[in-house]
């Protein structure tokens, strides 16, 4: 049994504007943001959590990417409408934090080592197929609202999958 997981924070914010497209209400809004959360921490079994945002501008990938700009093949470069309200309310209201130089995504992984290191078991939610590069022992997968383990074997058959076949996106 997993005692803590780990949100990725970058997925629940666009999880809960897709929900609310047509809503017109913040406070409808962060209603369903507090409904996700909860669902998520419901599905994983898990009694505490820490959830990670991304401060994109400081993405320490910006500078690295040299040939191409850093995902610059997404075709909305506009955030959708409430992404910033929502980001402020995961931030406010449910104590996650805001990564500066690296990506909500990277922080999930270098959480979870610390934590393991200090005898904890982790849970991680996300969308991300990079994150099924690390074992976990228990993986919430948004894509699916399936709840899973990754071992260590199918954690290197993800990486080397991914550096056989490529990844655009």
């Amino acid at each position: 049994m997993s005692d803590v997981l780990l949100i990725d924070g970058d997925i629940l914010v666009y999880n809960t504007i897709y929900a609310c497209a047509e809503e017109t209400k913040l406070a409808v809004v962060s209603k369903t943001a507090e409904a996700l959360h909860r669902n998520i921490c419901t599905m994983s079994g898990c009694d505490k959590y820490l959830s990670f945002l991304t401060h994109s501008s400081s993405n320490f990938r910006i500078a690295r990417a040299t040939t191409w700009p850093y995902k610059g093949n997404r075709k909305h470069k506009e955030k959708p409408v409430w992404y910033g309200d929502i980001r402020d309310h995961y931030l406010t209201k449910q104590g996650y934090q805001m990564m500066r130089g690296v990506e909500a995504d990277d922080a999930l992984t270098i959480a979870a080592e610390v934590l393991v290191a200090q005898g904890h078991t982790v849970a991680c939610a996300t969308k991300d197929k990079d994150l099924k590069q690390y074992p976990w022992d228990k993986f919430v997968d948004l894509n699916t609202d399936k709840v899973y383990s990754i071992s260590e074997a199918q954690a290197h058959e993800h990486l080397w999958l991914q550096m056989l076949i490529g990844d655009k996106s």
